[in-house]
């Protein structure tokens, strides 16, 4: 006999969904952790000022962005 969850899945449907939901919180973790290593430097010069300053303005994180070289897209 199958056990059926509240929502009326079967266990069986979990247990085969379980694998892909962990891939996928893996790729995002991956993912993830590869843009706070990217821009490490950034954040870090981010937080500096966040020290100093307790309050970035919009010009402050637009400067702190172009001596990093990022270059703000305008759609």
């Amino acid at each position: 006999m199958i056990a059926v969850n509240p929502r009326g899945d079967s266990e069986s449907y979990e247990e085969r969904l379980e694998p892909v939901i962990k891939a996928e919180l893996e790729q995002a973790m991956f993912r993830t952790r590869n843009i706070l290593i990217k821009n490490r430097a950034l954040l870090e010069r981010m937080a500096e000022e966040l020290i100093a300053k307790e309050t970035l303005l919009h010009s402050d994180i637009c400067r702190i962005c172009e001596e990093a070289g990022i270059v703000r897209v305008t759609p």
